[in-house]
């Protein structure tokens, strides 16, 4: 409901003396031409969501509804207290996530003030009540005790929603929507079950043998979020379906082992190679950099048979950084296929909770994504909330509730999800991925889960966190929480899922027994698609080898010619029309060329060439010091003209 019109029910005392088919004809204009009515009246239409309810007038008379002139025939004789029941519904869809259960280490609250029971005028004897507002929630006239229910399992359950915050109705709809006709029945079907749980042991497997076979080494685990993994499962194939052909992924060091490995399917020889520092040196590819920074990519085949290119970004090391590096790959893949619908390349953007909240090229890189010249047609940002930043609780690194926070100014949807339930995980990727490619749209999963270890495997955690360590030290891993449930839905056995830890640690095994037994060569994704074939690492010569690119003045004359005039009609600002003119009469006389006029030439001969020129930022149409003017505005219609 828009704050800005709900109504204050003390106001409607009036109701009570107004007759059924009076209001009846009101509607009917309302609907027709909501401003024939008088405002007061829109407003009550616009803020009891009237088009919702009129079956609350086909089920009893607006009088013995909204006046309660007659008794014992509705399910509620008082206007107030169906408006109440409104505003408690209302409620749950602000601040139900206040009472989520996200949170898989910590107690999750049992009531907050905002949902009291008393702060809408009911008491525990009004629970067996029944109301008529329970449609608003696709529920025949119910009583109070089923609403709140219904109301618990879709807003209090393993994830929380946080929609008050969009302006955006159509937005707001489709989400509420989707996770209201769920009714808080996160499940998915046994085949999609025992896929996660096998992607659940991949990635648990893979953590136990590093941590075994290279004690104390950094790897950066994702030892608590593996959730993360199936997740990107539950993306990668919903984009598929929408038309995606290539997704780009950004991410820091926490988890990126795991998801180079599991995900983007990097040999895992080359990774234990990388460990063991046992591998033929290539002299093409320098000396690299550290294994939990390294990109990789490859051609994917969904489930469902979609071919997808995934491709993950290397790491610059600050965290957060990789963000804006990854929209730009994904706009130059989006510009490469002439996706000008944002729907073939899709990137996804994975965060730590502290440096989501901490660092500001977070917010710098959000707020550029629906900008014409930077915007990607939305991100999926997946934040893994370990809940410690490096050492530091949530209370000492940022001054909000959730870190997610950031994310309510720019009018999107943020879900919080408990990392210990995978379903509930895939089911929300796959309604924020739709939604990304609905509304072209940046959307925020906040992946509450745990750091088994301390920021690296050589840490101590309980130095700084003694507490949340003791109950993450007695706390199942989130594979064995799920087994444990799959094995009580008889969807697998708990011998199966055994069965599942074998066939996941035999290709590791064989891998590691290969390195140690040879010298492997390293394996290198960077030219070997489409667009990267002819390109190859530079070697020393070829820092050394001469390059022609001259022109001949009658090209640079003819070139000028083109950025410098415009089209009949046009009317360049007068102090620049000597400037545009001066600029072809410098190239005739062969003297005068100032700085301004050679940058432009080169760019405009490179165009002329076939070669793509992208330049943003600010003021790089004019310049800084009034010098570049590769864009003109007519003085008159506003309109900008770029030559070529």
């Amino acid at each position: 409901m828009n704050p800005e019109i709900q109504p204050d029910l003390r106001n409607f005392e009036y109701l009570k003396s107004i007759n059924a088919e009076y209001i009846e004809d009101l509607y009917l204009n309302y609907q027709k031409d909501p401003e024939s009515i008088d405002p007061s009246w829109r407003y009550f239409f616009d803020g009891i969501y009237l088009g919702e309810v009129t079956t609350l007038v086909e089920a009893a008379s607006a009088v013995e509804l909204m006046g309660g002139i007659q008794t014992g025939t509705t399910p509620s004789n008082d206007l107030e207290r169906e408006f109440k029941v409104f505003r408690l519904i209302d409620a749950y869809r602000e601040s139900g996530h206040l009472l989520a259960k996200v949170n898989p280490v910590f107690e999750n609250p049992a009531t907050v003030p905002e949902l009291e029971l008393s702060r809408f005028g009911f008491s525990e004897t009004d629970l067996d009540q029944p109301f008529h507002a329970a449609k608003f929630i696709g529920l025949s006239p119910s009583p109070l005790r089923t609403i709140i229910a219904t109301l618990q399992s879709i807003y209090c359950g393993p994830v929380g929603i946080e929609l008050a915050h969009l302006q955006t109705e159509v937005e707001r709809d489709f989400v509420q929507t989707r996770f209201e006709s769920l009714r808080g029945n996160y499940t998915v079907s046994a085949e999609d079950k025992k896929f996660i749980l096998k992607r659940l042991t991949e990635s648990e497997t893979l953590e136990r043998f590093i941590h075994t076979r290279y004690v104390a080494q950094k790897r950066f685990s994702i030892e608590g979020g593996e959730a993360l993994i199936p997740g990107l499962d539950a993306v990668i194939e919903t984009a598929a379906g929408l038309g995606a052909e290539e997704v780009v992924l950004g991410m820091a060091h926490r988890g990126r082992l795991n998801v180079l490995i599991n995900t983007l399917r990097k040999n895992p020889e080359t990774l234990f190679a990388e460990f063991d520092d046992n591998y033929r040196l290539s002299t093409d590819h320098g000396e690299g950099d550290v294994k939990y920074h390294k990109g990789h990519s490859l051609d994917h085949t969904t489930r469902q048979g979609k071919s997808v290119h995934l491709s993950m970004g290397f790491n610059p090391s600050h965290l957060e950084f990789i963000n804006p590096v990854v929209m730009g790959m994904a706009r130059a893949k989006q510009k490469q296929r002439k996706d000008t619908s944002r729907s073939k390349v899709l990137s996804i953007l994975m965060h730590g909770d502290a440096a989501f909240s901490g660092q500001g090229v977070v917010y710098e890189s959000i707020q550029a994504s629906r900008l014409e010249g930077y915007s990607v047609g939305g991100s999926i940002h997946i934040i893994s909330n370990n809940q410690v930043g490096f050492t530091t609780d949530p209370r000492d690194s940022r001054s909000t509730r959730y870190c997610t926070d950031l994310a309510k100014a720019f009018d999107t949807p943020v879900f919080h999800v408990n990392g210990d339930d995978p379903e509930a995980l895939w089911i929300t990727l796959k309604i924020a991925t739709e939604f990304r490619y609905l509304f072209k749209k940046d959307i925020f999963i906040d992946l509450i889960c745990y750091r088994k270890y301390g920021h690296n495997e050589g840490d101590e955690p309980s130095f700084t966190q003694p507490s949340l360590y003791k109950l993450i030290s007695s706390h199942p891993t989130p594979r064995d929480v799920y087994a444990n449930r799959l094995a009580a839905e008889q969807v697998m056995s708990s011998e199966d899922s055994k069965l599942l830890l074998e066939l996941a640690q035999d290709p590791l095994i064989r891998a590691l027994e290969k390195v140690r037994a040879e010298k492997p060569e390293p394996t290198y994704s960077e030219y070997q698609g489409p667009h990267w074939s002819k390109y190859h690492s530079a070697h020393g010569e070829d820092l050394m080898k001469p390059v022609n690119t001259w022109v001949t003045a009658n090209e640079l004359i003819t070139v000028s010619k083109k950025i410098n005039r415009f089209p009949e009609g046009f009317k360049v600002h007068p102090k620049l029309e000597r400037l545009f003119e001066g600029r072809i009469q410098a190239l005739e006389a062969g003297k005068g060329i100032d700085w301004g006029n050679a940058e432009v030439l080169a760019y405009a001969t490179l165009v002329n060439e076939g070669v793509s020129v992208r330049m943003t930022g600010q003021d790089v149409r004019r310049g800084t010091f009034t010098h570049r003017h590769a864009a003109a505005v007519d003085f008159q219609t506003n309109q900008t003209h770029i030559g070529m």
